[in-house]
């Protein structure tokens, strides 16, 4: 999901910032103060939820344009290649205040991790709270995925390009992982920080599962 410059003023005018229509530090601010008045997840982002609570006219593009940026399920898998369950309290998306951008899921170190399908890398690097991770940009739907806490740096580059199932790594406890575990991202196009937003990946994850 993308707004114009024109719709980001028209949220920083409803949460009461200068409209510049950039998504900068005080917007998020206050967009974070907005939703904890509306008991909505403190994302610090307009997503649909924020947007709907907004009342603007433009949520029902919106909401299309996310439904159309579902990752293709066709030739999908589940990235973890081994035994594994969803982590507990404060593990989901939108946990912590809004600022669990994903979902944890433990499994043990070593657990190969796999692209959920066919895309280009994008960004491999290391972060002391995400550990080894790896930003993958889905070849159909330009949705980026996020497998963080890998056990190495993996022999990736950007501009590679990977088919659904290729080797992402495996499970770590790198960075600021309390137990072994992946944590999954799924971010909207234009991509991970750079306009698009997060969502919940948890009903692809249910669904790759289960195929």
């Amino acid at each position: 999901m993308r707004l114009t410059r024109r719709e980001l003023r028209s949220v920083q005018r409803r949460v009461g910032v200068r409209a510049d229509g950039v998504l900068g530090a005080r917007t998020r601010k206050a967009l974070r103060r907005f939703q904890q008045r509306k008991r909505l997840a403190k994302t610090g982002v307009p997503n649909v939820e924020t947007l709907r609570a907004l009342d603007l006219p433009f949520v029902a593009r919106v909401e299309a344009e996310l439904r159309a940026a579902q990752v293709d399920g066709s030739g999908s898998r589940f990235p973890l290649q081994g035994g594994w369950t969803f982590g507990g309290a404060g593990t989901g998306f939108g946990t912590r205040g809004g600022a669990h951008e994903g979902i944890d899921l433990l499994a043990d170190c070593g657990v190969p991790v796999v692209a959920v399908s066919s895309g280009t890398v994008k960004r491999v690097a290391n972060h002391e709270k995400a550990g080894n991770y790896v930003v993958v940009t889905g070849t159909s739907t330009r949705t980026d995925q996020v497998y963080s806490h890998l056990q190495e740096r993996p022999a990736l580059r950007a501009g590679d390009r990977l088919q659904a199932g290729a080797p992402i790594g495996r499970v770590g406890d790198t960075g600021n992982a309390t137990a072994c575990l992946l944590h999954f991202e799924l971010w909207t196009a234009p991509g991970w920080y750079e306009g698009g937003v997060p969502r919940d990946p948890r009903p692809d994850l249910e669904a790759w599962a289960a195929g």
